[in-house]
């Protein structure tokens, strides 16, 4: 048996959070030796950034998407000095900011005092060794680490529930991940119905739409609501908001909260996610789980979440095009059952409010609800092996993982880990806002000053 490889800091995925992490960690001029796993071909990148669609738009302007901390700019900085210049409120495409994350990784190892070891590998287990962590790997190898940093980003989509029938086991009749290669291409016929109405569902609707010129489009969610499209005011603009005082209830809130954005959005204004109303919801999630919380998620999350993930003012231009084509059509249901007799899906509707339940009859079904909010839920051998070793638990309300101050994850027994750190997604039960770029980037700055 080969001796594992020893490195001061292993980073687990190599996706936008583990680029963003080791950019910071190799760029503090300290020798220390890193090592990042990702069992993909798309180091830098990730998921989101290897699409190739100029149409899959960034939903944050590039004023605030610089990778490095403290510089939100640098991407405005980057484009310039590769002779493609870009406005600050403009939304660059995901391809282009693929190539970004790429060059800030190539960029920093070039600048490192000890160079990185990239290992295409999947990580599959964690356990302790001595005072030090040992991640195992598919492949067989082994790396010992002073310190271990779970980057692995949403997990993988699971089937919704269904109270009966079942979902198709044909994967051109069923998708559950539009974002595996050339899956969406194997679709059957043109007649297809999207799961969800947020941001998955707004690009897979537009690939759909430039490779099938004859798709007829259907998307749903039990609200309805796709998410808002940012406007720009020039300036900003009071609304005279002021939050409700400490005990105010979640309903006190909620109400609070939607008068804040219809005074914004009658200015021409957004309601900013980072302002008072979203700030006050945002800490009053923190802390141990309650009903309130909950319910929060149960109720209020939606009609929060798309003020707070909204989309570009070109994407949005393109949805409403082909809403009036007729070829995308938005509805707010609930699925009461499937069935599939070898003509395509037969899906029974019950629309939100009331009415006769509709049967739509699709040639195929793509889940677009967007990633498992747990990595514990699924069969992932990684975060098996982390429980099992009572390296880390998931969090009560079953988003993310638990986790501490600066992202140490919470041991079973609770206590903070000295040597299991993580980012990005896996740390929304403790801070709800942990998906966007500018945390992803403030949180790897902060873990670099960490772990160097």
């Amino acid at each position: 048996m080969t001796s594992p490889d020893t490195v001061d800091v292993a980073i687990i995925g190599g996706g936008a959070a583990g680029t963003l992490t080791a950019v910071h960690l190799l760029r503090t001029g300290r020798p220390v030796r890193v090592a990042i796993v990702e069992r993909t071909d798309r180091l830098g990148r990730g998921i989101p950034y290897s699409t190739t669609n100029p149409r899959h738009l960034m939903n944050v302007p590039a004023s605030g998407m610089g990778g490095l901390a403290g510089r939100p700019g640098h991407l405005v900085e980057w484009c310039a000095a590769q002779g493609e210049p870009v406005e600050g409120a403009a939304f660059v495409s995901r391809p282009l900011f693929g190539r970004y994350l790429v060059a800030l990784l190539r960029d920093a190892i070039a600048g490192a005092a000890v160079a990185p070891l990239a290992v295409r590998d999947d990580a599959v287990a964690v356990s302790r060794s001595g005072g030090r962590l040992r991640v195992a790997l598919a492949g067989g190898g082994e790396i010992d680490a002073t310190r271990v940093v779970l980057a692995t980003g949403t997990p993988p989509a699971a089937d919704l529930p269904l109270p009966a029938g079942a979902w198709p086991r044909d994967p051109a009749r069923y998708l559950t991940d539009p974002w595996a290669p050339g899956a969406l291409e194997a679709l059957a016929g043109d007649d297809i119905l999207l799961l969800g109405t947020g941001l998955t569902t707004v690009d897979v609707a537009l690939r759909l739409s430039e490779q099938r010129p004859s798709a007829r489009i259907v998307a749903i969610s039990r609200p309805g609501l796709l998410p808002v499209t940012h406007r720009w005011p020039e300036g900003a603009i009071e609304i005279g908001y002021r939050p409700p005082p400490p005990g105010t209830t979640l309903r006190e809130q909620a109400r609070a909260f939607r008068a804040a954005v219809a005074a914004a959005r009658a200015r021409g204004a957004d309601m900013p996610t980072r302002s008072t109303p979203c700030a006050r919801i945002r800490s009053d999630l923190g802390g141990p789980p309650d009903a309130d919380r909950r319910r929060f998620l149960r109720r209020y999350a939606r009609y929060w979440l798309i003020h707070r993930s909204r989309m570009a003012p070109a994407a949005s231009g393109w949805l409403q095009e082909l809403r009036d084509a007729a070829r995308l059509r938005i509805m707010a249901a609930a699925i009461t059952s499937v069935a599939d007799d070898g003509d395509g899906p037969a899906v029974r509707l019950r629309p939100r409010g009331g009415g006769a339940v509709e049967t739509l009859r699709v040639d195929a079904i793509v889940n677009c609800a967007g990633p498992a909010d747990s990595p514990f839920a699924g069969d992932s051998p990684l975060y098996r092996s982390l429980r099992a070793a009572g390296l880390a638990r998931p969090h009560p309300l079953g988003l993310g993982m638990d986790t501490g101050p600066g992202g140490a994850v919470l041991a079973a027994d609770g206590r903070p880990s000295g040597l299991l750190y993580t980012l990005g997604w896996l740390r929304r039960g403790e801070l709800w806002e942990s998906i966007a770029i500018p945390e992803l980037r403030d949180q790897a700055g902060e873990l670099a000053a960490v772990l160097s």
